[in-house]
């Protein structure tokens, strides 16, 4: 007796491995250089971080990505006593996303996406570095109780904020020179 798989039998492996490395690569923002840090992170102080937000609308979401970034800078590369510098963040766009489109389609539908213009600048206000950054709601992982996805019930800004403020430690922290 012969058996035969069937076709779709065989691709099944390969599709959920696909979709497992396509998970794993979620991006939850980025960084565009529209004027390179060209100085080392170390040699400053911690950035006093103001934030404008373009809507009056996002004024609630601009005060809590304020506290998120100066927290999250805190314990970067920064050295106390360093030079003063001013973290001027302005927030461009603000798609808050939507959990109704989340629930329906699942994925990355509804997803909330910050767009924020970045500049770092000395204590005379020449600009040291001007970036555009993004940060989105997309998870690099999922929490489930009993099987299901707890995930929809996150508040999508507050993710898009936090996103926004690690792409923003992330890229300082690359600037930083060994030793």
């Amino acid at each position: 007796m012969q058996t035969h798989t069937r076709p779709t039998s065989r691709l099944r492996v390969p599709f959920v491995l696909l979709l497992a490395t396509l998970g794993a690569c979620v991006s939850t923002g980025s960084i565009a250089e529209k004027q390179m840090l060209t100085a080392d992170v170390k040699s400053f102080a911690v950035p006093q971080v103001t934030v404008v937000a373009a809507d009056a609308e996002w004024q609630k979401d601009a005060s809590e990505f304020k506290k998120v970034l100066g927290e999250k800078l805190q314990g970067g590369a920064w050295k106390a006593g360093g030079a003063p510098v001013t973290c001027e963040v302005t927030f461009k766009a603000f798609d808050k996303g939507s959990k109704g489109m989340r629930m329906m389609l699942g994925g990355a539908a509804g997803d909330a996406e910050l767009t924020a213009e970045v500049v770092l600048k000395d204590a005379a206000g020449q600009v040291l570095a001007k970036l555009d950054a993004v940060g989105n709601s997309k998870r690099q992982s999922t929490t489930s109780v009993g099987g299901y996805d707890t995930s929809w019930g996150d508040s999508l800004p507050g993710r898009a904020v936090r996103a926004l403020a690690d792409q923003i430690v992330e890229y300082f922290e690359t600037k930083k020179k060994p030793g």
